[in-house]
């Protein structure tokens, strides 16, 4: 786990996993579309690089904050892929 800081003087951590995984969520319920496209590029290429897509959207679309979640989306896509 990663420290991520201090709050009320305790230590906060949160594995990345997680917060990949609820990018996936976000991504999923807010925008359902890209999310499917993304799922769909990942099904077709498992050894994608999730910065690749962050790229993409930040050239396309110009939203870093989209972008990061779509690199996040795709890291958590490409770890249950992973899986057995």
């Amino acid at each position: 786990m990663k420290e991520l800081g201090v709050l009320d003087n305790t230590i906060t951590t949160m594995e990345p996993a997680a917060l990949a995984e609820e990018s996936w969520e976000w991504l999923r319920d807010t925008h359902p579309g890209l999310a499917t496209a993304i799922a769909n590029d990942v099904a077709q290429n498992p050894t994608m690089k999730p910065a690749d897509i962050r790229s993409f959207v930040m050239g396309f679309a110009g939203r870093f904050e989209l972008a990061k979640r779509c690199e996040l989306a795709v890291a958590h896509l490409l770890r249950q892929h992973e899986e057995p």
